[in-house]
């Protein structure tokens, strides 16, 4: 994503309409750097999210040294299932 496009946009347009940003968010490092980068008001993500739901905890981060500390995709996958014979 061209976050300094982002950036641009939100310094012309924000005062008028909220602005979020989309693109190059892979975990919640990215999200910080993102909203701190371009001043957004939120940010958008679907490939990643898609990818590994939990993405927006400290898994795969710097705090956590890039490990992924969340469930695992059969545990989601698993968790899943559950709610579906439950609802």
């Amino acid at each position: 994503a061209d976050w300094d496009a982002i950036k641009r946009t939100v310094e012309l347009y924000s005062h008028r309409v909220p602005i979020l940003s989309n693109g190059s968010i892979a975990n919640l490092d990215d999200v910080v750097s993102c909203l701190q980068h371009t001043g957004a008001d939120g940010i958008m993500s679907s490939e990643s999210i898609l990818e590994y739901p939990p993405i927006f905890t400290e898994t795969g981060t710097a705090a956590v040294e890039g490990k992924r500390t969340g469930p695992s995709r059969l545990e989601i996958a698993r968790q899943y299932l559950r709610y579906c014979e439950e609802y």
